[in-house]
């Protein structure tokens, strides 16, 4: 007789008042433990998680779909911090999940960027 395989389950949500996250794991639907984690541990988990996931074999898709719906902060805050080296401009975009993300920007593609968004609206 074929031995069946467990069931492992991940779930993650928010502690009542939202000041920490909860993280259990659950095997065959019987909780094995949970972690706690404040604002500072889960922005540290993201990156260290976005970090693997770049290191990975299958690579983020190179095109948006055509269908895909891109969901995002409205207005979010932004910096330009001091350029790194010439050629180069930084753009840092503040989102409200992930944090501060930064771009270096090839001074050619920073312009195109700058034309594109002081386009008048058509």
């Amino acid at each position: 007789m074929a031995q069946e395989q467990s069931r492992f389950e991940l779930n993650a949500g928010l502690v009542e008042g939202n000041g920490k996250c909860v993280i259990e794991l659950k095997k065959d639907k019987q909780s094995l433990g949970l972690m706690l984690l404040d604002a500072a541990e889960v922005e540290s988990w993201i990156r260290n998680l976005a970090s693997l996931r770049a290191q990975m074999t299958e690579q983020v898709a190179p095109a948006l779909d055509p269908s895909f719906r891109i969901e995002g902060p409205f207005d979010p805050a932004w910096r330009i911090p001091k350029d790194p080296q010439d050629g180069v401009r930084l753009l840092a975009l503040r989102h409200p999940g992930l944090g501060w993300v930064a771009y270096g920007l090839p001074v050619k593609e920073a312009k195109k960027i700058g034309c594109w968004l002081s386009k008048p609206k058509i």
